[in-house]
């Protein structure tokens, strides 16, 4: 559990930091241009002039299915190692849960 404590810190940082600087008005995770989803120029974000045009208006499926999972985990992991008394996360685990979720890949 030694790596968990380790890794624990730094996840809770880079999810802290899509919640605190990435939501909209309403509270979805949008990315501020369509190089931060690593999908440059992309059709789906709309018509840009480059990967660097704004595209906050977007509400991309997959970043918000990704939210809920990863809140649930990184509440788990704090109930795991010497963060158990830590309640983060546990309010957005619980908001974001209603949302689409990452599809599973089948089996093949």
């Amino acid at each position: 559990m030694e790596w968990l404590r380790r890794l624990y810190p730094k996840a809770v940082a880079y999810l802290r930091w899509w919640l605190d600087y990435r939501r909209d008005a309403d509270g979805w995770i949008v990315y501020a241009c369509s190089w931060e989803s690593g999908q440059d120029v992309s059709s789906r974000f709309g018509p840009q002039q480059t990967g660097g045009t704004i595209i906050q208006h977007v509400r991309p499926v997959d970043l918000q299915a990704s939210v809920a999972p990863s809140a649930e985990i990184l509440f788990e992991a704090a109930l795991s190692c010497t963060h158990a008394s830590s309640p983060i996360f546990q309010r957005e685990r619980h908001v974001y849960a209603g949302l689409p979720k990452v599809p599973q890949f089948a089996v093949w």
